[in-house]
């Protein structure tokens, strides 16, 4: 059974029309740093027909692992699930909130979703928290200059063997700049090493503090080179794929409701309507995306 949901009463924008204010509860934390807002799916997908409540609405979870459309009745019951690492932005427009995301069950398509809510300020803003939030973290676990200049004496210091190894290791441990990623690949020989090059260049990606600083590390390959495509391909079979399940959300997302307690919800919002701006972000939280296959090489 899941928990019986009462939705806190808070008017916190005024740009939504009373009626669609009273159809869509006010968001919700649920868990840390993971939110619940009540929307309508924008497509013609049969999970989103057969999933919606007598109001047409489903939960929209949000969090650092990505975005999930939930039962509204029993926030376990799970539909459809987008891993952070698919999904390249997000934009809103009035009510309508659009994201753009990585189908890697049909060959790496991009395509998107969208869903109406007139809480769009508050899931734009919390969205903009949640990626401030991940970067903060990376920050932290980001090597100091003065020990990545060791590490890159050590690699000059070692067989050429040995350093695509080692890169490998400094990446899975380490958040770094797209540079630093660059000098790094660079110490390790293309003509005899290719191989360590590309298995390195590919523990980097989802370890960049950016994920636009990945362009930088593919530049290292020409264009249309083997290479190229053999790290494009160990990328892309890394990156998790879009689930459309039925699964449970971990006990701590289940808990039952409580009052708003996010910043961006309680108060009245001082900014203009969001019928008359647009407005976006990069995302740029991704988990750690590491292939299989050179987890056995660190």
């Amino acid at each position: 059974m899941g928990a019986k949901l009462s939705a806190p009463k808070v008017d916190g924008y005024a740009d939504s029309s009373t009626s669609m204010r009273k159809r869509y509860p006010p968001p919700t934390k649920i868990a840390h740093h993971t939110y619940l807002f009540f929307v309508t799916p924008l497509t013609y997908e049969p999970w989103a027909n057969e999933a919606r409540d007598d109001d047409g609405l489903l939960g929209f979870v949000i969090g650092e692992h990505g975005f999930k459309f939930v039962n509204c009745r029993d926030l376990n019951e799970e539909f459809v699930h987008y891993p952070m690492s698919c999904i390249e932005s997000w934009a809103a427009t009035g009510k309508i909130f659009r994201f753009k995301y990585r189908d890697t069950h049909h060959e790496d398509q991009v395509k998107f979703m969208q869903l109406t809510t007139p809480w769009t300020p508050a899931l734009m803003e919390t969205l903009g928290e949640l990626v401030e939030n991940s970067m903060s973290k990376r920050r932290a676990q980001q090597m100091r200059e003065e020990d990545f200049k060791e590490l890159l004496a050590e690699l000059d210091g070692i067989e050429d063997a040995q350093r695509g190894p080692r890169v490998v290791q400094f990446a899975n441990s380490h958040w770094m700049t797209a540079s630093q990623g660059v000098e790094a690949l660079r110490r390790i020989p293309s003509a005899t090493h290719m191989e360590d090059r590309v298995k390195a260049a590919a523990a980097m990606h989802g370890k960049l503090l950016t994920a636009e600083g990945f362009e930088q590390i593919t530049a290292e390959f020409p264009p249309g080179s083997e290479e190229r495509e053999q790290l494009i391909g160990l990328v892309t079979q890394a990156i998790p794929k879009p689930a459309i399940r039925k699964s449970r959300l971990s006990q701590s997302q289940s808990a039952s409701w409580r009052t708003p307690e996010h910043p961006a919800l309680g108060r009245r919002s001082e900014r203009a309507s969001t019928d008359s701006t647009r407005s976006s972000v990069t995302f740029d939280m991704k988990e750690e995306i590491i292939p299989s296959s050179l987890a056995s090489n660190n």
